[in-house]
């Protein structure tokens, strides 16, 4: 494979993942699908809610990011052993390990802080009575 073939490839393998945990990600914080709020959270989760597609959402962007970091590897071959590649995808992982076991209220959307603090139950409406 040429060096541009393999960047294509690896286009493929990191960001059409990237995009699908990306979109239920994007969709889940906008508030357009909320029923998985009501879902039990997972077995690995250690966080009080269901998390899932927040979390999801995240390693989607983190996956993008491997490509970014493919990308400046690809592109600037002169810079020693991937460095910079590496220093933006690290935070990132990181940040993906910490939000699998603590997920920060300032982190949820505002439509979700909304339906904790009416109760946060299976019968408690997703939505508040105007709609939002």
């Amino acid at each position: 494979m040429t060096p541009l073939q393999e960047h294509l490839f690896f286009l493929a393998i990191t960001v059409i993942p990237g995009l699908a945990g990306l979109i239920p990600g994007w969709l889940a914080w906008t508030g357009r699908y909320r029923n998985w709020a009501r879902q039990p959270k997972s077995t690995w989760s250690t966080t009080r809610y269901n998390m899932f597609p927040l979390h999801i959402g995240w390693i989607g962007f983190t996956w993008i990011m491997l490509w970014v970091s493919l990308w400046i590897d690809y592109f600037h071959p002169g810079w020693t052993s991937s460095v910079p590649g590496f220093w933006l995808l690290f935070p990132f992982l990181v940040i993906t390990v910490v939000l699998n076991f603590w997920w920060p209220r300032f982190l949820t959307p505002a439509w979700h802080r909304d339906w904790v603090d009416r109760g946060g139950q299976y019968d408690t409406p997703l939505r508040v009575p105007d709609g939002r």
